[in-house]
């Protein structure tokens, strides 16, 4: 594998931001190694690239006015210096509005190599289990440790979808259009808009969970060449030119109108049965017989189809079903205190395993779309919001819970920390007192209250 200095090196395109140089230093430093002070080399390394004043893609996309012809442009720029770094066998790993600057003419310049891979001749993946990038622009198989170039695919689809909308979403072409319609140019209001539709499939192409499904991003920029055909077509009028008729039929060929996101009912059905299945499951056992692969492909793919407020509803209602489920032996626990607490504990962690669970394989899509923009409680909060209300403030549980925790006054009592550590995180208000325990200046715990 050639290193990345090499690779940056020979990256000289017009979209990437320009290697200027490598700089390294190697100096000793003393540090503790089995008991012993041993010396250390201690290398820094830095990357030197030009810089742009005109700031990034990410603050330009907040602008409400921005104009679609500079929009264009900007995502065929990344496109193409997308293009030069995965024929230079290149892998960014890391491409976000952040890391793409423009210079005074609006032209992006792809930036920030600190994670990006350089692929031998014929490589085709890379396998880690360090999740590295950028939450939000991370493909899906990040999760599974196998990356390929088209996992920048992924976050050119989302980048896409963001110059359209300025959210990281899954919008419907229709909504997209509409949202252009009265700020496209009216003399050329219906070409523009013939580009924000192909520009809004392409991005929803490049966001399928299957990296095998995604574009190439040599198809990405076909199809961006041939609606600038179709657009000068449209400009221009019919024309009988044979070459132009030949990328007309091309246009047809890379159409990407068969690209739905549309759900079979059978898929949803299925898919809602399996997060159900895969929530009771991880609370009764710790784990689930569900393929987490499937889970989060399932997952995903109702985000897609737009199935979004289902799926939420269906995670909340399995949560707070098995939530139920937890306070019956907890009613049922032993008078006796240190069985009661270690019950309870016991059962919060579970709880809380449960709901990282969830937010890991099943919201993790939502949460940075659905939740964020229809003011939804994220899951994991909703987890606390469930622990809080069935259990924490349940007449039957909660005096058990006060009235164990002071009979255990004396001394270091790791159960009350415990207890302690839950209100913290549930909120010392949902038990009407500002804590349980306290540490006295020795560092032990002692119970609160007279």
């Amino acid at each position: 594998m050639l290193t990345k200095v090499d690779c940056l090196m020979k990256a000289k395109h017009k979209n990437i931001v320009r290697f200027l140089g490598y700089c390294s230093d190697t100096q000793g430093q003393i540090e503790k190694h089995n008991g012993k002070s041993v010396m250390a080399e201690v290398r820094q390394r830095l990357l030197c690239f030009e810089y742009h004043l005109n700031g990034s893609l990410y603050e330009y996309i907040k602008d409400a006015s921005r104009e679609w012809g500079k929009c264009y442009q900007i995502i065929k720029g990344v496109c193409e210096g997308l293009q030069y770094l995965h024929k230079e066998r290149i892998v960014h790993l890391d491409l976000k509005p952040a890391n793409v600057l423009l210079d005074n003419d609006m032209v992006p310049k792809i930036t920030d190599f600190g994670i990006s891979r350089c692929f031998d001749e014929k490589q085709t993946h890379l396998v880690t289990s360090k999740i590295v990038g950028t939450a939000g622009y991370l493909a899906p198989e990040f999760f599974y440790g196998k990356l390929s170039f088209k996992s920048d695919i992924f976050s050119l689809g989302v980048i896409i979808i963001e110059i359209l909308t300025s959210k990281k979403d899954y919008p419907d072409v229709k909504d997209v259009l509409e949202r252009w319609r009265h700020k496209v140019e009216q003399s050329q209001k219906e070409q523009q808009l013939e580009q924000i539709r192909v520009c809004t499939k392409l991005g929803q192409r490049c966001l399928d969970y299957d990296p095998a499904k995604r574009p190439s991003i040599n198809s990405v920029i076909n199809v961006l060449e041939q609606t600038e055909i179709k657009k000068l077509r449209i400009e221009t009028g019919a024309s009988s030119s044979t070459a132009l008729q030949a990328s007309l039929v091309a246009v047809e060929k890379t159409s990407i109108d068969n690209f739905r996101m549309e759900a079979d009912p059978k898929t949803v059905a299925t898919t809602f049965k399996m997060v159900t299945q895969a929530i009771c499951e991880f609370y009764a056992q710790g784990r689930t017989n569900v393929s987490l692969e499937d889970l989060h492909r399932g997952a995903y793919n109702m985000v897609l189809y737009k199935k979004v407020e289902e799926l939420y509803s269906v995670m909340e209602d399995a949560m707070a079903l098995e939530v139920q489920i937890l306070c019956s032996p907890l009613d049922a626990a032993p008078v006796d205190s240190t069985a009661f607490l270690q019950r309870l504990l016991a059962m919060w962690k579970h709880h809380i395993r449960a709901v990282n669970f969830i937010r890991q394989y099943i919201s993790m899509y939502i949460e940075r779309t659905f939740i964020t923009t229809n003011h939804k409680t994220p899951i994991y909060e909703l987890g606390l919001r469930l622990w809080r209300d069935n259990i924490a403030r349940s007449d039957k549980i909660r005096p058990r819970l006060i009235e164990a925790v002071k009979r255990r006054r004396g001394g270091e009592d790791e159960l009350v920390a415990g207890v302690n550590e839950m209100l913290t995180e549930l909120g010392a208000e949902v038990m009407n007192v500002p804590c349980l325990c306290f540490r006295d200046g020795a560092g032990k715990l002692h119970a609160a209250g007279p």
